[in-house]
């Protein structure tokens, strides 16, 4: 199965079962419950109980990191990043040691065209999560398209994302490429392309 409602014909056929389940549990409930005062009013207060519980694990706080973060994939998804940005700045607001929020803001500001502040997020996601592959890969890739002492860093930050990953992301070993290029390590950077090709070929 590669997508999780493809199940939903085969729950289908299972549910005429619950017919049945549910006849059982009914004569079982007043079997004991007629037999018995205190054990009716101990099963009410289970039912009750687990009522309430269900009900509760579902509840949705308005003020919570997680529905602003919720809400911001959901702006990302429609394209409306500066929507997305708002609902993060207030989920960080709340939660500012998140590595999750961090790394979502990054990438909203990068869509939106706020490189500099999305290097700021990145490297307070790393400072949460110093070793996420993905999160080094992202800013490396801003560093490398820089020149001098900026690609020197992203390559820096790409070689770590790549050891991180054994080296079987080519778009890291890619990164790293640019990187390297854009330093004038040309011999270093043509290798390293190679080597995103050859990786590349096998995946």
């Amino acid at each position: 199965v590669s997508a999780p409602w493809a199940a939903e014909v085969k729950a289908f056929y299972a549910m005429p079962a619950l017919v049945a389940f549910c006849a059982i549990i009914a004569a079982g409930w007043n079997f004991f419950t007629q037999k018995n005062r205190a054990l009716r009013n101990l099963l009410w207060l289970v039912v009750i109980v687990w009522a309430f519980a269900s009900f509760s694990a579902f509840w949705i706080r308005g003020d919570g990191a997680e529905t602003w973060r919720s809400r911001a994939v959901g702006e990302i998804q429609a394209n409306h990043f500066a929507e997305a940005e708002k609902d993060l700045a207030r989920a960080l607001q709340l939660a500012p040691d998140d590595f999750g929020n961090h790394q979502l803001m990054a990438e909203t500001l990068q869509q939106l065209g706020e490189t500099g502040q999305a290097m700021q997020q990145y490297a307070q996601a790393l400072a949460i999560q110093p070793d996420s592959p993905d999160t080094l890969n992202a800013l490396a890739k801003i560093y490398a398209v820089g020149q001098g002492a900026d690609a020197e860093r992203g390559a820096r930050l790409a070689e770590r994302a790549c050891a991180l990953t054994a080296s079987r992301r080519p778009d890291f070993v890619l990164t790293l490429a640019v990187a390297r290029a854009n330093a004038g390590q040309l011999s270093e950077a043509l290798s390293t392309a190679e080597r995103a090709r050859d990786i590349a070929s096998l995946n």
